[in-house]
């Protein structure tokens, strides 16, 4: 009975904005969206058929080498700005080198967009799962 009563308490208290919540649960949404291109590999053999189908997947698999790197220096930079700042800087990144590929027709230029997503990404990764524990775990 006293667990029922403390987890109906902490469930009716809400001190953070809607808006701030689905914010910040919605940050995994955009984690798990750069291998949502997977399948236009195919596509993209098409569209670039000067190159190798290994370099055509390369243009998929490119932003998990970003992460792979920025999710070591994500800690670092976080003390430099603010886990706040950090994850806001990762997602103005990958917002931007997420939309680049629409326009870009040329494959060195996606391959760079690729990698910058990656980049925003693995800003984002380190920290996404530490502020979701520090805004919503209760004591």
């Amino acid at each position: 009975m006293a667990n029922f009563r403390l987890r109906s308490k902490v469930k009716n208290k809400s001190k953070y904005p809607l808006m701030m919540r689905f914010s910040l649960l919605s940050v995994s949404l955009v984690l798990a969206s750069s291998l949502s291109v997977s399948a236009a590999v195919p596509e993209w053999q098409r569209a670039f058929p000067g190159h190798s189908y290994a370099a055509i997947e390369l243009i998929a698999t490119m932003p998990s080498l970003a992460v792979i790197i920025f999710l070591l220096l994500s800690g670092w930079i976080a003390k430099q700005l603010s886990p706040k700042k950090t994850v806001i800087l990762g997602l103005i990144i990958s917002g931007l080198f997420g939309i680049l590929p629409l326009i870009v027709t040329n494959y060195y230029l996606m391959l760079l967009s690729r990698f910058g997503f990656g980049v925003g990404l693995g800003l984002i990764n380190g920290l996404a799962v530490s502020l979701i524990g520090t805004f919503f775990c209760w004591q």
